[in-house]
């Protein structure tokens, strides 16, 4: 009988979460690139649901560099970078707990 949780299915798990921030931090990366306003709903949404995972990073450097209507967060590219590394790293931990397949 195999168990819920088996190393398989907890790195799938892991990668679908990690893509998943990654998705939307690249997303407020291009929206506060373009300038969008922030008061639309989509918008307002995916800045409030990534600033959470946004937060540890904020106020790191300064506030970005701004253009005549656009902003590059270097706070929201050093998440991305962060949570990249922490991702792999723990699909490499889980992998080393995983049991080594025979060879016959």
């Amino acid at each position: 009988m195999k168990h819920l949780l088996s190393a398989k299915f907890v790195k799938q798990l892991l990668v679908f979460v990690f893509s998943m921030m990654e998705g939307m931090l690249l997303l407020r990366v291009v929206l506060k690139l373009v300038a969008a306003n922030p008061e639309s709903l989509f918008v307002n949404w995916i800045y409030n649901t990534t600033y959470p995972i946004v937060y540890p990073f904020l106020g790191m450097f300064p506030s970005g560099i701004q253009g005549l209507s656009y902003e590059i967060e270097f706070s929201t590219l050093t998440a991305m970078v962060i949570y990249a590394i922490v991702g792999y790293a723990l699909l490499y931990f889980i992998g080393l707990l995983e049991k080594p397949k025979k060879k016959y």
